[in-house]
């Protein structure tokens, strides 16, 4: 999911619009002071981050961090996954 990018002040005056644009499954990035600061992404998405970050934490990567192609890859064919309510599984 390719995010759309506002500054906080675009947020601040169409959060509403965001909110809906979210629900609808477009996600924002918020831009403060030239840096990301939040995201304001599609509800069902985020449940699955906390999962995405516990595995990434244990191959020892970020996504935030990471530039390596097939880390990239498998993280972008996860989401795609879950957006299509595929099961994912992950053994601790």
């Amino acid at each position: 999911m390719a995010l759309k990018c506002v500054s906080v002040t675009e947020a601040r005056s169409n959060f509403s619009d965001l909110l809906d644009e979210a629900v609808d499954g477009v996600g924002t990035m918020i831009i403060r002071n030239s840096r990301e600061a939040a995201a304001l992404i599609p509800a069902h998405l985020a449940r699955f981050m906390p999962l995405v970050e516990a595995v990434l934490c244990d191959l020892g990567a970020s996504v935030e961090l990471s530039h390596d192609p097939e880390v990239m890859e498998a993280y972008r064919r996860g989401l795609a996954d879950l957006e299509r309510e595929d099961i994912a599984w992950y053994e601790v």
